[in-house]
This record gives structure tokens, sequence and C-alpha cells, in this order.
């Protein structure tokens, strides 16, 4: 390989906790580069009835509806989230002390929310 120019090399600081917090009240396309440059390490997340959910791949639905931002639209088959804007499709997420799972998993397997729920 090569070796690095030091004199062209740049800092990158580390991540402040606070970076990982998903804000839904964002546009769809940023809540997703979000969540998919945070995946696997440390992974993005958001907190629902004091339960801490990791979410490591996110896509941008187009989405017109009224809703509150961070309001779940749908859980046939995936996460749908309304943004500011759009929806985001959580795709794969994880539950402490669980592993990660698909959506279409996650949504058979859990009882934390529902439809219409805020996050």
């Amino acid at each position: 390989g090569e070796e690095q120019n030091e004199a062209l090399a740049t800092y990158s600081p580390n991540l402040d906790p606070s970076e990982e917090l998903i804000n839904f009240n964002k546009s769809a396309f940023l809540v997703m580069r979000q969540i998919n440059g945070l995946s696997s390490e440390p992974g993005a997340y958001f907190v629902f009835n004091n339960v801490k959910v990791k979410v490591f791949k996110a896509s941008v639905v187009q989405y017109s509806g009224d809703e509150r931002p961070g309001t779940i639209l749908s859980l046939k088959k995936k996460v749908l989230v309304k943004a500011l804007d759009n929806a985001v499709s959580l795709d794969v997420l994880l539950l402490p002390g669980k592993k990660q799972a698909k959506a279409i998993d996650f949504v058979n397997g859990q009882k934390l929310f529902k439809e219409k729920d805020v996050i």
C-alpha cells in the first residue's frame, strides 16, 4: 500500500452519543442517512416507553400524510415511521437482549408499539 501523506490527513472527532438519537422531526432523507451512516457501530436509536430500540438500516418511502413526525404509520411487514416530509422504513432493528432482525421478523415478534403510536 501507499503511505499516507500526514500533511493531507484530516482529524475525525469521536461521535457524541447524542448524534445516535434519531429525530424524526427532520427530512426522511436525513433520518435515513443518519441511520445508515451509523450502521453497524454504534447504530442509531430511538426510545419508546423507556426501551432503547436500535436501527441499523433504513430507506425513504414517499408519503404525503399529515401525521405528526414520529408516528408509526405501518407495522404490516415493515416498520414505517412518518418523518418531517415523507416516511422512513426502518429495515433492520434491535431490541435490548435480542438479535438484530429484519423489519418483517421484528414486527411479528414485538409488542412494544402499535400503529399510530408516536415515537
